[in-house]
């Protein structure tokens, strides 16, 4: 829907990040209709080990990631589209922890009295494009 209202013109990255991010966090944030603990489930299939699991979401969700990845490409040319690749991974592995629960966050910093889902979504979202946007380091390295 999106690329056809865009035609020609590239959507703007925030667009992109929205449409494949924002969707996956607002039904995260579901909690009366089952989208809460269906992708509280899906986090954990992304950050725990399970090569079943993990086979049958890259063939089901291929053409869905490929479109997102065309449209990231053609809104950002000027990123090099292995470094875009590499920021979808550290974006999808943001996106699942984030989901899958706060037990980890509580467990490293104690109280933690903030775990209302329907947060998470600006936070998050600030994150990814923060991170897709960000210049590489020189020689990798941080300054």
């Amino acid at each position: 829907m999106l690329e056809a209202e865009a035609g020609e013109t590239a959507l703007k990255p925030s667009r992109i990040v929205d449409a494949f991010f924002g969707t996956a966090l607002r039904m995260a944030a579901d909690l009366d209709g089952g989208g809460h603990t269906f992708m509280r489930l899906l986090g954990r299939t992304h950050t725990e080990l399970n090569e079943f699991v993990r086979q049958f979401l890259a063939e089901e969700y291929a053409e869905c990631v490929g479109r997102f990845l065309a449209a990231l490409y053609r809104a950002l040319p000027e990123v090099d589209r292995k470094e875009i690749l590499w920021r979808f991974h550290f974006m999808m592995g943001a996106m699942s922890y984030g989901i899958a629960g706060t037990d980890a966050l509580q467990r490293v910093a104690g109280q933690f009295d903030d775990e209302d889902p329907t947060r998470i979504t600006p936070r998050l979202m600030s994150f990814l494009l923060g991170g897709l946007r960000a210049p590489l380091a020189e020689g990798g390295m941080f300054r």
